[in-house]
């Protein structure tokens, strides 16, 4: 005969294999810092992470900038696609 706790366990791994896999975290840009003596602009990430920005962007000033989740970009507004 089975115990409470070999039914218990035989139902919840039933429902564990019936329920979906957990959703995947995704890196995506949530701001604009400033870093350093000279204040060059980098990204920053929602996984602690700063990257710096592309290297033609340099040297334009951090309010030319606007930000997605994708990164930063020159100009006020991305299109939508």
């Amino acid at each position: 005969m089975w115990s409470d706790r070999e039914l218990e366990e035989a139902e919840y791994q039933a429902v564990q294999a019936l329920l979906p896999d957990p959703p995947k975290t995704y890196a995506a840009c949530v701001g604009l810092c400033q870093k350093g003596r000279w204040g060059a602009v980098a990204e920053c990430w929602n996984t602690g992470k700063t990257r710096s920005m592309k290297w033609y962007l340099w040297p334009f000033p951090m309010r030319f900038f606007n930000w997605d989740r994708q990164g930063a970009y020159l100009g006020r507004r991305r299109k939508v696609t």
